[in-house]
């Protein structure tokens, strides 16, 4: 639709006609009738993007260019970064400050990609001056400032504001707050009242909890002459819905009145939000405790509910003699809120943890715990019921206690010694990685990560750990996982793991090595220089060949004045993609083969074992037993991908062998069926998961007819909620976002992976955005989970009720269904909640993870409500 309406500006502009073809590359719909309508001399062939670049070469604007180029590059894998490069130096010479921030702004993810990353490819004919060149010149930083200098000299307003606003996400602290408060009095010249109000709404979002800031901001908006306006631009819904009442009412004509309700609780929102003086905390926590009634406790909560609410003596009082009266709802609606306990009123938590209330327990647990990360026995089994909680604070409160705010593997500091924790946290941890790494992975990569996290100097507690292995006492499966996660060990530490190793059992030893790989991984900030090869020489291996890994990158050496640095060079294509080019050519000289047996033995040519290292030279294992570290490391620090930029992304496809994709989810299929899981650290399930992404990325219409053929969906659905790594969830997620349908089970899987990892979380929220058919019985299950003890899972499932009740294909009855549940939980006191999630990255201080506050729930209700209604 939005191609068809484009036409005509195109044929008034053929500068845009590049751009646009590029675009309709994708189209899956009806490519060919736009194709013939904007350019009839070309045909639709594997060469077209061949021939749009050359018609993109021609343009003369270097804005229309740059564009082009930047599209086509997604066609063009292997030109990919030649044509990224001659699009930024094309940007450069724009002369509109406007044009040229909005091209900035499309390259800038992918500069930041490559510098990060640091491996432009250079290695291609014809492209190594023009490469290094671009290299040379631009860096992420100097490149941000450029953007930002152009867009500080736009001229129009509107444009200015926006353009500086989606730019201060990049900054830090002061420097943010200046480019904020140049985009508020920016939008305070826009002339137009209407769009003044819409700029500043959009803007709100960026402000956050500054209250400088924020005073300006409703500085300008108190301004607008406009009511209409000037409520939109305050967040104020009721006086917009007072105007538009009759009209809403006609939406539902005949029915009955369900607007003036939602009318009449959004103006006691709005005056309890805005216009209610509160005057101290404390003070509001004095009146509960007299007189528990429920305009106190709405009073006091909206005043936690952004940046949450300390733990006083006084609330905690309040809250214990609520729950000796027996109002626990009102303590249950608090705990999450509640944080940075004072000291006078720790005894008072104290005394929660003996609590018969699990929830009580557990979240007094999190208050004892948070400050500091501080693991105690009697605070760990709580913790670790909160992070599979279905309240959304509390879980990203107690995975940040868990994880803390950096999470790679090359960080310089760990938090924990196991001395410190004890046997009873350390034992609890091996518990629960045992318990959940099946069934809910994203609580056992929680917790593994806090086992990162640890520096192993109890050298008795190994020997003892390895004790109960050996002998299969109680407790053997969850200690086993803590002999298969120690990361660093102090000499004293190491010489225990040592003498447990060499007395062990073979299950003992097979544990052991697993630690051992990751004990020798280059980038791990260990303690101890011993090489183990020449005591691990003489040992039996038994079970080891279990200990494998599909090398997916080749480790490069350089030596420097500072000692050696590493660095990955990827396998390309991976030997994934390699052993299915082999199958297909052996297929063609003997049609009897199996091709997948076939690929699985060409895969075997890229697997590394420790039984191959213990059975090589001296001097080669610890390198081998290295080696199946850093090829497990490959899915960390990439955030959900297994790629750590486009153009190694794209470097998976094969142009001219198309049985390749066919195969990729034959293969996918047959392995899923057996086990949606991988073999320890064998990942070839994750990469066939992602590389079968890539080749449904650029084919989905291909990808829906073989994922009907392999009755994939089910097997995908699975995958999402049992995978055990990262990019194989996502890649999950996305391939279930490219299928023309998906039945019940899937979006109930989708829903759950919005708990999980914010990578996964992402993409999930990702795939509901472009939902539009649903198959099954959906409509009542979505009713009930607007009012699901997760706020986030509430929230997408309104999304998708605004999805359906704009959709076509909806009934009309349907859709004054849907309006009617959505009224309901805006009225719903349930529905005034905030919605909450965890950001950063964790590969460092300058994206550490951590909790951010993203509005109220109602809000969301609200919006989809008007969409549905037609009002929006």
């Amino acid at each position: 639709m939005f191609l068809h309406g484009i036409i005509p500006l195109v044929k008034q502009n053929t500068d845009l006609l590049p751009e646009i073809l590029a675009l309709n590359l994708q189209n899956t719909h009806d490519s060919e009738v736009i194709l013939q309508s904007l350019a009839p001399q070309l045909k639709k062939n594997s060469r077209l993007p061949h021939v749009i670049l050359k018609m993109a070469d021609e343009i003369k604007n270097p804005y229309y260019c740059s564009r082009a180029l930047l599209r086509l590059a997604r066609y063009l894998p292997w030109q990919r970064v030649p044509l990224l490069g001659r699009s930024l130096e094309l940007a450069h010479t724009i002369s509109d400050p406007h044009q040229k921030c909005r091209v900035f702004e499309y390259l800038m993810p992918y500069i930041e990609t490559q510098e990060r990353s640091n491996i432009l490819d250079i290695s291609r004919k014809g492209t190594q001056t023009l490469i290094q060149a671009f290299q040379n010149r631009y860096c992420w930083r100097d490149l941000l400032e450029e953007t930002l200098s152009a867009a500080q000299t736009i001229s129009d307003p509107d444009d200015k504001t926006r353009a500086l606003a989606r730019l201060s996400r990049y900054f830090q602290l002061e420097k943010q707050e200046n480019i904020l408060l140049e985009a508020i009095k920016t939008a305070s010249l826009i002339n137009n009242e209407y769009q003044r109000a819409e700029t500043l709404s959009l803007l709100y979002p960026f402000l956050g909890s500054k209250p400088d800031l924020l005073t300006q901001y409703h500085r300008i908006a108190q301004n607008i002459t406009d009511s209409w306006s000037k409520s939109k631009a305050l967040r104020l819904r009721s006086p917009q819905l007072l105007q538009i009442h009759d009209q809403l009412q006609q939406a539902t004509e005949g029915d009955i009145d369900l607007w003036t309700p939602v009318v009449l609780g959004t103006i006691v929102n709005d005056v309890l939000t805005h216009f209610e003086n509160i005057s101290s905390v404390d003070g509001l926590w004095l009146a509960l405790a007299n007189f528990p009634d429920t305009a106190k406790v709405e009073k006091l909560y909206e005043a936690g509910i952004e940046k949450g609410l300390t733990l006083t003596r006084i609330a905690a009082t309040t809250l214990d003699q609520l729950l000796n009266i027996g109002n626990d709802e009102i303590v249950y609606k608090f705990l999450p809120l509640l944080q940075d306990p004072t000291p006078d009123a720790i005894p008072v938590i104290e005394s929660w943890l003996e609590h018969w209330d699990e929830f009580i327990v557990n979240h007094a647990a999190l208050l004892l715990s948070e400050k500091g990360r501080r693991l105690t026995p009697q605070t760990i089994q709580g913790l670790i019921k909160l992070v599979k909680s279905r309240v959304d604070r509390s879980r990203i409160r107690a995975t940040l206690v868990l994880n803390g705010g950096i999470t790679c593997v090359t960080r310089e500091r760990l938090v924990f010694r196991a001395s410190e924790l004890g046997e009873e946290v350390m034992n609890a941890l091996g518990q629960a990685r045992n318990d959940y790494q099946q069934e809910l992975p994203y609580v056992a990569s929680t917790v593994g990560l806090a086992q990162h996290d640890i520096i192993h100097d109890d050298p008795n507690l190994i020997e003892q750990w390895a004790e109960i292995v050996k002998t299969n006492a109680n407790n053997a499966n969850a200690v086993e996982q803590n002999l298969k996660e120690i990361q660093e060990l102090t000499p004293e530490g190491w010489k225990g793991f040592r003498r447990a190793f060499e007395v062990g059992n073979n299950r003992v030893r097979q544990a052991m090595m697993y630690s051992l790989c990751w004990l020798l991984h280059h980038w791990n900030k260990q303690n101890y220089t011993e090489d183990p090869s020449s005591w691990l020489k003489d040992l039996s291996i038994e079970g080891m060949e279990d200990i494998r890994a599909l090398r997916i990158y080749k480790l490069v050496t350089k030596e420097t004045d500072s000692g050696t640095e590493y660095t990955k060079s990827k396998i390309t294509p991976c030997p994934v993609i390699k052993s299915v080019l082999i199958a297909l050519q052996r297929k063609r000289d003997n049609q009897t083969i199996n091709l997948i047996e076939t690929a699985e033995k060409a895969l075997e040519e890229y697997t590394i074992s420790a039984a191959t290292a213990l059975a090589g030279e001296v001097g080669n294992i610890k390198n081998v037993l290295r080696d199946i570290a850093d090829s497990n490391t490959f899915p960390l620090g990439t955030g959900g991908s297994l790629f750590r930029n486009a153009s190694e992304k794209y470097a998976v496809i094969i142009d001219d062998e198309p049985e390749i994709f066919q195969l990729l989810v034959t293969w996918l299929a047959t392995t899923l069926a057996n086990s949606v899981c991988n073999e320890g650290y064998f990942h070839k399930l994750t990469v066939l998961l992602a590389d079968v992404a890539v080749y449904a990325e650029l084919s989905p219409a291909t990808f829906i007819n073989l994922a009907r053929e392999n009755n994939l969906e089910p097997l995908l659905a699975e995958t999402v909620k049992k995978h055990d790594w990262i990019p194989g969830r996502v890649a999950a997620i996305k391939l279930i976002g490219y299928l023309d349908k998906i039945t019940t089970n899937t979006v109930n899987a989708l829903q759950e992976a919005l708990l999980d990892n914010y990578n996964v979380e992402r993409a999930a929220i990702e795939t509901f955005t472009r939902m539009r058919r649903i198959e099954g019985n959906m409509l009542d299950q979505l009713f009930e989970q607007l009012d699901d003890d997760s706020a986030k899972v509430a929230y997408t499932s309104a999304q998708i009720l605004s999805l359906l009740g704009r959709s076509e294909r909806t009934k009309p009855e349907q859709r004054k269904l849907i309006l009617k549940k959505l009224a309901d939980a805006v009225r719903s006191p349930n529905s005034n909640r905030g919605l909450y999630e965890m950001i950063g990255t964790g590969q460092g201080s300058d994206s550490f993870l951590r909790l951010s506050y993203q509005g109220k729930l109602n809000q969301a209700f609200f919006q989809a409500l008007l969409e549905v209604s037609g009002v929006l």
